[in-house]
């Protein structure tokens, strides 16, 4: 098994073999990275100009927009891996849901800055301070900071999820995790914290990401490793895990 990584400073980063050497494949103002692992496609928010997908080596880049008008900046993605052809879109006019793979879209009743669906259960869907429980259809809200958080995950195997603070107050900064779908949280870390990504077939991996500095826990956040080595400084706005057999063939658009 191998691992890849990517990260987003406002342009696209991809690192084949984990941290050991950066490429810029996209030249575009970028937010957002999400992976559909079906047909092994990226695909990545802009600002100003909706989606941009690719295959994993960031080749075959094609736009993706909302329908008639100016193009939307958007900034999370988030693919259903129960169901691929489902795809959330946070942007400047609000969350948006697609049940066609981004052919239609559907705006729904929030603005949301990050999103995370549940493996276990593909109606439940945490979207930056909210929680939905049938697919978008109504929304409670679960996190009572006055400020919006900067990313949410869950991991499959334990039902544990996770959100990082908001760097703009020093109080909520850091990143936390609640084991009851939402009702308690309790602080991991207490620092700048603005990404999360959960290996999904080693539970208890967890890699988060804050101002040019990667972490990474072998126990579900109650201890971790740095990993900085080839990174830039400046503040990390989306990050991506795959991970693959070692013949797997990452072409496919």
């Amino acid at each position: 098994m191998r691992i890849k990584i990517a990260f987003i400073f406002h342009l696209l980063l991809l690192d084949p073999a984990l941290h050991a050497s950066w490429e810029r494949v996209l030249y575009k103002n970028t937010d957002c990275i999400a992976l559909n692992p079906m047909t092994h496609t990226m695909f990545v928010g802009v600002f100003n100009e909706g989606i941009y997908k690719a295959n994993l080596k960031g080749k075959g880049w094609k736009n993706i927009r909302f329908g008639q008008g100016p193009a939307l900046s958007v900034y999370c993605l988030a693919i259903d891996p129960n169901n691929t052809k489902i795809i959330y879109a946070g942007t400047d006019k609000g969350l948006f849901k697609s049940n066609d793979g981004g052919w239609s879209w559907k705006k729904l009743s929030i603005f949301a800055a990050n999103i995370a669906i549940d493996p276990r259960n593909s109606e439940v869907v945490y979207a930056d301070r909210y929680k939905t429980t049938n697919g978008g259809l109504s929304w409670s809200r679960i996190i009572q900071s006055a400020y919006h958080t900067f990313d949410v995950a869950v991991d499959g195997a334990t039902g544990a999820v996770y959100y990082t603070g908001s760097i703009l107050s020093e109080e909520s900064r850091g990143l936390y995790r609640s084991s009851d779908g939402g009702s308690t949280w309790r602080k991991l870390l207490d620092q700048t914290v603005t990404v999360i990504a959960i290996d999904s077939r080693r539970p208890g991996r967890i890699y988060v990401g804050g101002e040019g500095r990667v972490y990474r826990s072998l126990d579900g956040g109650d201890s971790w490793a740095e990993l900085e080595e080839g990174l830039p400084r400046g503040l990390i706005h989306s990050c991506l895990l795959y991970t693959s057999d070692a013949a797997d063939e990452l072409d496919g658009v």
